[in-house]
């Protein structure tokens, strides 16, 4: 029996909210000849019966079931199982339009690695400006500054040759940014399409408050290596993105001495008159703190600018 040409990994821990939306999705694309791997992570509600029933209902879906692990440990127990020659990775509580990888598999040749494709958040389109080609690290980190580049494992496909000898870190949050050098070494198509929805919900990680385990944001760095300049710029963006996880909590005894570092980061390491932040009113924002308004006044500020939204 031939193998499929494209293995989608879906994990999936306790999203039955969201889960059937996001197969469903996948079983509709366009382009049919794919492994639907569904990678139920110990999920306590019922994620794990929804992955079997869509098991029985279609030969192209394999549901697997192991302990909760993390989501790194998932999507690696994915790759593993994986038949196809090319990689897709979905969120489980996300879906995709139905051409997703009928595009991307039209946009491949011996020149690509890897098609990327934009996505829409909150209703709002997050895309290239144009079609664009990356052919190492430094492009793909400028496509990155510029917003025309996710680092995020989903919204891509790629060729399983990318993930050979690269795999997830496991016990670490925001495991996309530590892979993200060795993936962005590739050549990535980058098309200005949005093919992805991506579900911001008040339990991911990006909409939660802030606990130590999110300096893993801050570490992940350290495996960037060379273009001191544009990683320096990522470093400052990280670090403004920690704070306003902080929200009111920032003043807790066991958040002072992250809060502290934090504000100290943008104090002091940034290399000209002004932090490149995007966003209009996070540039003001951040701005006004690295040059000495307190943290305090800031996020009042910001929830003070919000009901103009």
């Amino acid at each position: 029996m031939r193998n499929p040409c494209v293995s989608i990994i879906v994990p999936a821990y306790n999203v039955e909210k969201w889960l059937p939306k996001c197969i469903d999705s996948l079983l509709k694309q366009t382009y049919e000849d794919f492994q639907l791997i569904l990678v139920d992570d110990g999920s306590t509600d019922g994620s794990g019966k929804i992955c079997d029933e869509y098991e029985r209902l279609d030969s192209r879906v394999e549901a697997v079931h192991q302990n909760n692990g993390g989501l790194s440990r998932a999507r690696n127990t994915g790759i593993e199982l994986a038949k196809g020659e090319f990689l897709c990775f979905v969120d489980g509580d996300d879906f995709c339009k139905k051409e997703m990888l009928q595009t991307a598999m039209e946009n491949f040749n011996k020149d690509t690695d890897i098609v990327a494709f934009g996505f829409c958040i909150n209703s709002k389109k997050k895309i290239a400006k144009r079609n664009r080609m990356s052919k190492n690290f430094r492009e793909a980190l400028n496509l990155y500054i510029a917003g025309e580049l996710n680092v995020s494992a989903w919204g891509k496909v790629y060729k399983k040759q990318v993930f050979e000898k690269l795999r997830f870190p496991e016990e670490k949050l925001f495991e996309d940014m530590w892979v993200f050098p060795k993936i962005a070494e590739n050549r990535i198509l980058v098309l200005n399409k949005a093919l992805y929805h991506y579900i911001q919900r008040k339990e991911s990680i990006t909409s939660a408050k802030f606990r130590p385990q999110y300096m893993d944001f801050l570490e992940s760095l350290s495996v960037w290596q060379s273009e001191e300049k544009l990683i320096h710029i990522v470093k400052l963006r990280v670090t403004w993105n920690l704070l306003l996880f902080m929200e009111n909590e920032y003043d807790k005894d066991e958040n002072r001495p992250y809060t502290e570092l934090l504000i100290n980061i943008l104090r002091k390491d940034k290399k000209s008159f002004f932090i490149p932040i995007k966003g209009f009113v996070n540039f003001i924002l951040a701005n006004l703190l690295s040059l000495g308004f307190s943290h305090s006044f800031i996020l009042s500020l910001r929830m003070f600018l919000k009901r103009f939204k």
